[in-house]
């Protein structure tokens, strides 16, 4: 159990690193200390921290997801730490689904292009698909492993 949460800290230690570096590479620092996404050329209202935060979460989710499938999804810390890390990262872009379309919604109001807002909106709606996949994997591991537990319990 010791060395299992001792890789989870480098692990957290290596994803902050991620995070870092993705966000140097696809952000955009401007002096006013916001923090906008070259990829769609959206502005947000989000923070610099708030956005390598999140950079953290998603490097959190893609190699703790990849070592889980590796693992299959046996390792019971693991699996905490990416079902709370996706819970998060839903509760995030079920926030940003929602900011977007009111955008997009005032927008065509406005008679503007809406386009980069669709990608962006698609973007998060399949990320979402694919944190709701996950986070149902995680619960039935869990279920299993809460059943062989019992069963060995009974055993003994």
């Amino acid at each position: 159990m010791r060395k299992s949460i001792i890789k989870e800290i480098v692990t957290l230690i290596v994803c902050a690193l991620t995070a870092f570096v993705i966000a140097l590479l696809f952000c955009d620092f401007t002096p006013s200390g916001d923090l906008s996404l070259k990829i769609f050329n959206i502005g947000t209202e989000t923070t610099a921290n708030s956005w390598l935060y999140l950079f953290w979460l998603f490097s959190i989710f893609i190699i703790n997801s990849l070592r889980q499938i590796k693992l299959k999804y046996e390792s019971l810390v693991t699996n905490i730490v990416l079902l709370i890390v996706s819970l998060r990262l839903l509760y995030f872009i079920y926030g940003r689904i929602n900011s977007i379309t009111r955008l997009k919604i005032a927008m065509q109001i406005d008679q503007c292009d809406v386009s980069n807002n669709n990608k962006f909106l698609y973007l998060l709606w399949t990320i979402s698909i694919l944190l709701i996949v996950t986070t149902i994997i995680i619960l039935f591991s869990f279920q299993k492993h809460l059943r062989q537990r019992m069963t060995t319990k009974k055993n003994t």
